[in-house]
């Protein structure tokens, strides 16, 4: 391509990109400013171009230099990236309702996208786009029409995650309804180990979730897509594996259970499950091979003796038909189609016999995508796509295999998988924190069975088609095949531990130019580079300094879990909830932070009295940990216990000696200190048990106290804030919870006493550091990783 193109093609995907990591939006202002710069450089651009054909040689050095038309160039591109991800963003936000609008009966008109079981309490859980109202549904004057503005367009309509609470049986996707629902905004979970869920959200363009309460009505619903006539016929079968037969060949994964994703993510092999450019590219070789090989033998015979027909363009074109029609059956998810724009670039050039690099076709592929998949710039599946392709042509061009033989291309095939495996670790690392050390072995095995059965499975599918459902046996017998391979994954995933690790981004960063050094050519200092590159990410690895000890106030929503630590040692103070039906939050939020944060025992559980939020996942911490009993308000943490831990102690302030009432004012009300730093964790006491508490107990000012009763207005009276005056007070809330916590009466006694105040809602998981010597630190989510889609709605 031109210099010039490739140099703005270049910026432009760069700003594009970083939108991922703003920590703001740029002001509507700014923007207007951007737009006059950039029509100022156009202007400027286009006059010294064009007057510098009319200039004599000798005084052209009047002119810009060219090296200044390149910056100008790059400044172009870069400003059209900005704007273009600052107008997704605002996009993004303008489809959201103002919080006060939440919590509210609407009418809603939606199109069923995806459907998937859901625990006992509710029948399913729905993805649905917010299609557009008109006339056609009258109901729909009530409702606030913000949500739902803008037009039905099938990769740019904003979407919601509701449960399915309605009397009805749950609805199949395609369907069109108009439904009685309410809303909730989104809420975001961070914490060390956790999955970045606002990106996430972002990335399918989900605005709110929330639970359909009745159907009002089945809408007229447009024609059966060929992806949900398939579906519906494969479904009709009722195979014992249908669910991943539904993966593999349409892509539908809304059948696959818990159980089924964590023995792919344990073997690494969820992405040969979830239909990709890998997947397109088996169809596309295996159409290749059977129209070389059959075909073209046919035409060969019926032409002899006369002048063949040109079949180059039509082998390529029935190719590209039929891989347009996999995108289809594959319900033209993201990754097909940017694997199907990818052929298409490339069948265009060899039929014009045009000559693109490597790097410029995926530079194409990469802007192309940032335009017409503008949303999926903030998902993992871009990244790893490109990623992978990249890595396919960087390991052919440095390594040029002899693929002469069977074995030589077999021999190929190991080594480029293990080359994906190490290249694409930083990606996976930091998009997932998880990675399996086996995966590249298991992949070796699986990958070629996966290429024999798909063309076999897209057979047997043909057949059940062509004879309108009357042979399913060929789909039976490859849905059995399918099976015995998915039970052998499930049962080798049973004995094989998956990795845990959260690395820095410049820890990653670091990792993958040291991987890129691995394949670049010898030169004297190579080793030397690649130690001083990986020294950052081994640091991660390092245990806190024993030093010091920490308090870190995990985010688990409405609820509490602390976690006190000292080197590699810790306790855990309440364990947040429990959600019926799925994980916990300490399986989903506190034990990924532990293997995160290099604690590797867990010496004590305390729980501060039985509700939900704080209790909920005890079972699943005593297993664990190496405590054999969780110490409670009713077991053991009461007036009199004291207990020396490394070189804290730990003492129960409330209730009184012999309790056994186990409710909010009879908390276990625990002071953690060094004899110079204290933290009181009060659990949900209110202002009985708080006057109690301060008669029966000698009270002295503390550092860091997490808020009673998440700051309701029944706790944290003027007497408790004033007697324990603490410097910081941290408020363990859900974002938009409905209860209004922290109320504004406390909010503000705790000002007048001068206490920082901080909100696990706003901020995320918070750390403190203390030790004798040096003043508290405070570090939050919040501040290491600064996201525009974190700030509080306007």
């Amino acid at each position: 391509m031109v210099k010039h193109t490739t140099i703005w093609m270049t910026c432009f995907c760069i700003a594009s990109l970083s939108a991922v990591i703003w920590p703001v939006l740029p002001h509507p202002l700014l923007l207007t400013v951007c737009w006059l710069l950039l029509v100022g450089c156009h202007v400027l651009l286009r006059q010294s171009k064009w007057y510098r054909y009319f200039v004599p040689v000798r005084q052209r050095n009047s002119l810009l230099p060219e090296y200044l038309l390149w910056a100008m160039i790059a400044f172009n591109g870069f400003l059209t990236g900005c704007i273009w991800g600052a107008s997704l963003g605002y996009w993004y936000i303008s489809w959201q309702q103002p919080t006060e609008k939440f919590q509210q009966d609407v009418i809603l008109p939606v199109a069923v996208e995806q459907v998937r079981p859901a625990h006992s309490t509710t029948q399913c859980i729905l993805t649905v786009a917010l299609i557009t109202h008109s006339q056609h549904y009258p109901h729909t004057a009530a409702l606030d029409t913000k949500l739902i503005a803008g037009w039905h367009n099938f990769w740019l309509t904003p979407k919601a995650r509701l449960y399915w609470y309605a009397a009805q049986p749950c609805p199949t996707p395609g369907q069109r309804l108009l439904v009685r629902a309410r809303l909730r905004p989104l809420t975001f979970l961070r914490n060390p180990g956790g999955p970045d869920s606002g990106r996430q959200y972002i990335a399918q363009r989900i605005v709110a979730t929330g639970y359909v309460k009745s159907l009002l009505q089945q809408l007229p619903a447009s024609a059966a897509s060929l992806h949900q006539r398939i579906s519906q016929a494969i479904r009709q079968l009722a195979m014992p594996n249908q669910r991943w037969t539904l993966a593999l060949l349409t892509g539908d994964r809304s059948q696959l259970t818990d159980t089924d994703w964590q023995s792919l993510q344990h073997t690494g092999t969820a992405h040969l499950f979830s239909i990709s450019g890998m997947h397109l590219a088996l169809i596309a070789g295996w159409a290749i091979l059977i129209a070389s090989y059959c075909i073209l033998p046919l035409v060969s015979l019926f032409t002899r003796g006369r002048a063949q027909p040109p079949l180059r363009g039509a082998l390529i074109f029935i190719t590209w038909l039929i891989c347009v029609a996999y995108t289809a059956l594959a319900n033209w998810q993201l990754p097909v189609c940017r694997a199907l724009l990818l052929l298409t670039v490339a069948g265009l050039c060899y039929l014009r016999a045009a000559f693109i690099r490597h790097t410029d076709m995926a530079l194409i592929m990469l802007c192309v995508c940032c335009v017409v998949f503008p949303f999926a710039v903030y998902g993992s599946g871009l990244y790893l796509s490109i990623g992978a392709v990249m890595v396919i042509w960087l390991v052919h061009w440095r390594i040029r295999p002899n693929l002469t033989s069977l074995m030589a291309r077999w021999r190929w095939f190991m080594l480029l998988q293990a080359w994906l495996t190490v290249c694409l670790l930083p990606l996976t690392l930091g998009f997932f924190d998880t990675f399996s050390a086996t995966a590249p072995l298991i992949n070796l095995l699986v990958i070629p069975i996966i290429g024999l059965l798909l063309p076999l499975g897209m057979g047997a599918l043909l057949v059940l088609v062509l004879s309108n459902g009357a042979w399913s046996q060929p789909l039976r017998v490859f849905d059995q095949t399918l099976g015995g391979l998915t039970t052998g994954l499930q049962n080798v995933a049973s004995a094989l531990p998956l990795a845990t690790v959260s690395l820095s981004w410049l820890s990653l960063v670091a990792l993958f130019v040291a991987i890129l050094l691995l394949l670049a050519p010898a030169f004297s200092t190579k080793r030397w580079c690649i130690g001083i590159l990986l020294m950052p990410v081994l640091s991660q690895f390092l245990p806190f300094n024993p030093r010091y000890w920490y308090l870190h106030v995990l985010d688990v929503g409405q609820g509490t879990a602390l976690v006190f630590s000292q080197g590699a040692r810790a306790i855990l103070v309440d364990t947040g909830p429990a959600y019926p039906g799925a994980a916990s939050a300490f399986e989903r939020h506190i034990q990924p932070a532990l293997r995160t944060l290099n604690l590797t025992s867990l010496d004590a559980v305390y729980i501060s009295h039985g509700d939900n939020d704080h209790a909920g996942g005890v079972p699943q911490a005593l297993a664990y940990a190496s405590a054999g009993q969780a110490l409670s308000s009713v077991a053991g943490c009461q007036q009199g216990y004291h207990v020396q831990w490394q070189q804290l102690t730990l003492t129960a302030l409330w209730p009184q000696a012999a309790n056994n009432i186990d409710d909010n004012n009879h908390s276990c009300v625990l002071l953690v200190g060094d004899g110079i730093n204290h933290v009181l964790a009060p659990g949900d006491i209110e202002k009985q048990g708080e006057y109690g508490m301060l008669y029966h107990s000698a009270i002295r000012p503390v550092d860091v106290l997490i808020a009673p009763h998440h700051g309701s207005a029944s706790s944290s009276g003027a007497l408790f804030v004033e007697r324990f005056k603490p410097d910081y007070v941290v408020f363990t809330t859900a974002r938009f919870n409905r209860w209004g916590f922290p109320a504004p009466s406390v909010t503000k006694r705790y000002a007048q006493v001068g206490s920082q105040q901080l909100n696990t809602a706003v901020g995320g998981y918070t750390r403190f550091r203390f030790s004798e010597d040096d003043a508290v630190s405070v570090l939050s989510y919040q501040q290491q990783h600064p996201r525009w889609y974190y700030r509080p709605l306007q």
